[in-house]
């Protein structure tokens, strides 16, 4: 392009080193429709306390720089999560990833799950997490918009860093240790930690 417009210096820091880029990298910041989100947001209709906003796309065979696990693995990290879910006392609303571009014609085997799990309610329609910022605790993964909107929506934050699938940037780390609560999947005590944590009241 002639003009990649970025949120921030550091991604267009990134397409400047591009060694296909012809055209200009500038950073605007975020946009005005980050900071009205909690304005335009609907009303928590699940009564749940939690929401877990997925962002798990399946990808077949197109590929993405930001992925090194493949979609069987997402699969499994994704049922693994939903089940500590499922064992905390608080219910939780399941968000899963808006879905335009299916890549397969199978129904996603983490929804089939998902909606056999008593403590989990499932979101079916394809809405666009700015509109659904009304929890107690926003829980997410991946270093994408998704992480925006939870954060910009002013409620305590659970992410799950992933470091085979859009993970947080070395530099950035540690200020988000401070931002939000933190989990690593690195971490091989990750998934019981992250069910006494979502357990407290």
């Amino acid at each position: 392009s002639d003009l990649f417009i970025t949120y921030n210096d550091k991604m267009s820091e990134i397409a400047k080193s591009n060694m296909t880029g012809r055209g200009n990298s500038i950073a605007v910041g975020l946009s005005n429709r980050y900071f009205d989100a909690p304005n335009v947001s609907k009303p928590n209709l699940f009564g749940c306390p939690v929401a877990y906003v997925s962002t798990n796309l399946y990808m077949g065979n197109m590929g993405a720089v930001v992925n090194y696990i493949n979609d069987d693995e997402k699969t499994r990290q994704e049922i693994g999560d939903l089940e500590i879910m499922n064992a905390i006392p608080h219910g939780v609303m399941y968000k899963p990833y808006p879905t335009f571009n299916r890549r397969y014609t199978d129904q996603d085997p983490t929804l089939e799950i998902a909606k056999t799990l008593k403590n989990i309610t499932v979101f079916t329609e394809q809405t666009d997490m700015r509109y659904m910022l009304q929890y107690r605790v926003i829980i997410t993964t991946q270093a994408t918009s998704t992480l925006s909107w939870a954060l910009l929506s002013g409620n305590p934050v659970v992410f799950l860093d992933n470091p085979n699938q859009g993970p947080l940037r070395d530099e950035i780390y540690p200020v988000m240790e401070r931002a939000v609560f933190l989990f690593d999947r690195r971490d091989p005590e990750m998934g019981s930690k992250l069910r006494k944590f979502l357990s407290l009241p």
